[in-house]
């Protein structure tokens, strides 16, 4: 049995621990862990936290979720990276993730996690090479990366269209990322491209994810601060403590704009003080950012009113 190249190994082991952290936060599928830990969605990612395109891919909602692209990218990332290298299949990986990312934000705009992105893109790295330059992959493996993975990708986007809760808009630009990446790229030439050593390639892709994941880690203690404020909002607004409550919640908004809970809580918080300009305002606000994330609202009153997040997955 061969082993895993680096690469490959390397995105498998990162996806198990980021995992193994989202259970010992508070749970993967926890909507509070998957936006602290960096999951695509727009309002914040329109605030300034471009680190939101690179994050999801590591991110998954369920255990059954990450056994499955792990093993897709088990199948598929050790075929382009010997035929790639080890930096270009790191930039494929991450060019399919990305893009995956910005097409779910822009067009589904859900919570959104998953690395099928990136799967996708390799997937679509390797039809190109099946059909372009087959010389790069061995005998036995053009097989596969000609019909019968352009049918697998087929199934994919199928199952997409017909199971609740797919981010098929994640695939499509998981797909179109990773085939302009490979695109761009230029083929390895050498035995010497193939091996591991430190290029440019390999750099740009360790940048990336160095710089999303200390975003992350920075990112995580103001956000669990933002929950543990709305929290006890909460607690105070139950209890009819108003004036108490609003200060929680103002300092909720103040640490993370794009958050529509607060903005939606002070609506409900105005209303009870007879504040009805204040009242629209906050509520406006909250109706604004969850349409940005695809949600629905009842315009009826803003008191009692408590959106959900739509998951998905990739």
């Amino acid at each position: 049995m061969r082993t895993l190249p680096p690469a490959t190994a390397t995105l498998l082991a990162l996806m198990c621990v980021t995992f193994v952290l989202e259970r010992l936060a508070s749970g993967a599928s926890s909507p509070d862990t998957l936006i602290g830990f960096g999951a695509s969605l727009r309002p914040y990612f329109i605030d300034g936290q471009y680190w939101r395109l690179v994050m999801p891919m590591f991110l998954h909602l369920s255990l059954a979720h990450l056994a499955l692209n792990l093993l897709g990218l088990y199948l598929f990332g050790p075929l382009l990276e010997r035929a790639y290298g080890c930096g270009r299949f790191a930039l494929v990986f991450l060019g399919g993730g990305i893009a995956g990312s910005l097409a779910s934000m822009l067009f589904s705009r859900q919570l959104g996690a998953g690395a099928s992105g990136g799967i996708l893109g390799v997937c679509a790295a390797l039809v190109l090479i099946r059909y372009r330059r087959p010389a790069l992959l061995p005998r036995d493996a053009r097989a596969v990366c000609g019909s019968q993975l352009v049918a697998g990708i087929a199934l994919t986007l199928a199952c997409g269209c017909v199971v609740p809760g797919i981010d098929n808009w994640a695939h499509l630009g998981g797909l179109a990322g990773g085939a302009a990446v490979s695109a761009l790229l230029k083929p390895p030439t050498a035995a010497s491209d193939l091996a591991l050593r430190v290029d440019h390639s390999l750099l740009a892709a360790l940048a990336v994810v160095c710089f999303s994941g200390i975003a992350a880690l920075n990112y995580y203690p103001r956000w669990q601060c933002v929950v543990a404020l709305e929290a006890e909002g909460n607690r105070l607004l139950a209890a009819r403590q108003l004036e108490a409550a609003k200060l929680q919640f103002e300092q909720a908004k103040q640490i993370e704009p794009a958050d529509s809970r607060p903005h939606l809580q002070l609506s409900s918080i105005y209303v009870g003080l007879g504040q009805e300009r204040q009242a629209r305002e906050e509520y406006e606000w909250a109706l604004r950012l969850n349409q940005e994330i695809g949600r629905r609202v009842g315009v009826a009153s803003p008191r009692g009113v408590k959106p959900q997040i739509d998951f998905s997955q990739r």
